[in-house]
């Protein structure tokens, strides 16, 4: 592994600051999100961490096959680009696949009543004509299992 100041030997001051900038800003949503908060060129330096986070961390959302092989160190979480006290910051928030694994296991949390669980065929009240043939259906399937 390199050191960084191997790397920034390289590239000419400042040049690679304004280079990542405009490739920042050929995303759409960041490019919305400056133009939002008609952000300057000095808070798009200082954030140019969290944007590159950012930007990092929707493409690798958008390939995501599933909340089982999620790639991100907050495993289930997508980030989403805020500013807070006039600087671009990071908040994270449920990715698609977690509030559908959520919305699941509330399913199968539900609650049933102590009278649904305690419930016998005495307690069926065979008021209707549909009643009676769920009826039957009931002890037919009492009867065979």
């Amino acid at each position: 592994m390199k050191r960084i100041a191997e790397y920034l030997e390289k590239v000419p001051e400042g040049l690679k600051i304004e280079e990542t900038i405009e490739n920042l800003l050929e995303d759409v949503v960041i490019r919305q999100f400056v133009l939002k908060y008609d952000l300057k060129h000095d808070v798009l330096e200082r954030g140019i961490n969290n944007l590159l986070v950012y930007k990092e961390a929707k493409d690798t959302c958008n390939a995501c096959p599933g909340l089982h092989k999620c790639e991100l160190p907050m495993t289930g979480m997508t980030p989403e680009l805020v500013l807070y006290n006039g600087e671009i910051t990071l908040a994270y928030a449920k990715c698609r696949y977690n509030n559908l694994d959520e919305s699941k296991f509330k399913i199968d949390a539900m609650y049933f009543s102590r009278k649904v669980f305690n419930a016998s065929i005495n307690d069926f009240k065979l008021i209707g004509p549909e009643r009676k043939e769920i009826y039957k259906y009931i002890l037919k399937f009492v009867a065979e299992y």
